[in-house]
């Protein structure tokens, strides 16, 4: 297995939310009576830099960790999303995969469409250093790269705290093919200064939006666990 992967399961909702991923847990079974917990992912070294074209090349991605499967919604059905995390000396990278019968892109409202949401958050939540990255991406590319430095903003106040990320501290590409699409972020360590790199604390909140004709399903990282996040190589 390449990814670790996430079930979809009906959802009733239209907004995005943010939850903390969780890539190396125990399978959950259901949004209702899953035990909460704390598990450790390690996010390896790249053998050689990744190229960010969104293909997510076997020979690439290969140091990735392989992660077991979770559900994180009730409901039968649905389609499966992947993800994998690597980092070397100058970028740290993401790859998500999204299984998916009916792609729905190009519409001017962009609830409309298929998406995913990617967030980053470095350093110590209420620290003046702390950083937060926002990725939107739907199957025709790049929506949104934001930021905030700084103390966490007040709830429901993220959007207006954030700014438009420099086009060379990342890249972005998706790719469509017969069983879904996929994107390949790559976040420029010259962005988190004057944070260590790589960075501590670490932790990552992903959510996918599919539209499935009339109804709306959405994948979270993770449901109601807590990840400790371990660059290999680093000591941390």
């Amino acid at each position: 297995m390449l990814f670790p992967t996430v079930k979809f399961g009906p959802f009733a909702g239209g907004i995005f939310g943010y939850a903390l991923v969780t890539l190396m847990f125990a399978q959950l079974g259901c949004v209702a009576g899953c035990g909460a917990g704390v598990t450790t992912l390690e996010i390896r070294r790249a053998s050689e830099p990744v190229t960010i074209d969104g293909k997510v090349g076997l020979t690439e991605w290969a140091m990735a960790q392989k992660i077991r499967p979770t559900q994180v919604t009730c409901g039968a059905g649905g389609e499966d999303t992947t993800i994998r995390l690597l980092y070397d000396d100058n970028w740290l990278y993401v790859a998500v995969r999204c299984s998916d019968s009916l792609i729905t892109d190009g519409s001017d409202d962009f609830w409309k469409n298929d998406s995913v949401r990617v967030n980053f958050r470095m350093g110590v939540v209420e620290a003046d250093d702390s950083c937060r990255f926002v990725f939107t991406v739907t199957p025709g590319g790049l929506v949104s790269a934001r930021f905030h430095k700084g103390r966490r903003p007040p709830m429901g106040e993220f959007i207006d705290f954030t700014k438009p990320l420099e086009s060379r501290l990342s890249r972005v590409a998706c790719t469509i093919d017969e069983s879904g699409w996929v994107m390949e972020i790559a976040l420029s360590w010259a962005a988190i200064h004057p944070l260590p790199i790589p960075p501590e604390p670490f932790s990552v909140f992903i959510k996918r939006r599919n539209i499935n004709g009339e109804n709306i399903e959405v994948a979270d990282w993770p449901y109601d666990e807590t990840v400790k996040f371990h660059f290999a190589g680093t000591g941390q």
